[in-house]
C-alpha cells in the first residue's frame, strides 16, 4: 500500500533516492559487462546500497509512516522470497 508522504518527507526521499541512484549507477558502470545474477560480490554490494537507502528513507518518515513502510518492506521481502529475489531474479547459486 502506498504511503501519502507530507512535503518534508517527499523532499527527503527525493534527495535520498538521488544520492543512491548515483551510487547504483557508479557500481553498474564499474561492472559493465557482468551478467546480472552471476556475480555474488556485485549482488552483495547492490544489496548493501539498497539496505542503506531503505534505512535512510525510513528515518526520514514520521512514526506513522514508518509503521506502514515497515509493513510494505516486510510484504516485499515475503514476495521476493516466493519468487526468488528482487524483480523475480533467481539468487546467485553457490559455486557458480
Amino acid at each position: 500500500m502506498g504511503i501519502q508522504l507530507n512535503d518534508n518527507e517527499k523532499a527527503a526521499v527525493k534527495t535520498i533516492n538521488e544520492k543512491y541512484r548515483a551510487e547504483f549507477e557508479q557500481l553498474r558502470e564499474a561492472n559493465k559487462g557482468t551478467a546480472p545474477g552471476q556475480n555474488a560480490q556485485l549482488a552483495a554490494q547492490m544489496k548493501a546500497i539498497a539496505d542503506r537507502q531503505e534505512t535512510e528513507i525510513r528515518a526520514a518518515l514520521t512514526a506513522e509512516h514508518q509503521a506502514q513502510f515497515d509493513a510494505n518492506v516486510a510484504k516485499r521481502k515475503e514476495m521476493e522470497a516466493k519468487v526468488g529475489g528482487r524483480r523475480g531474479r533467481r539468487p546467485p547459486q553457490a559455486g557458480k
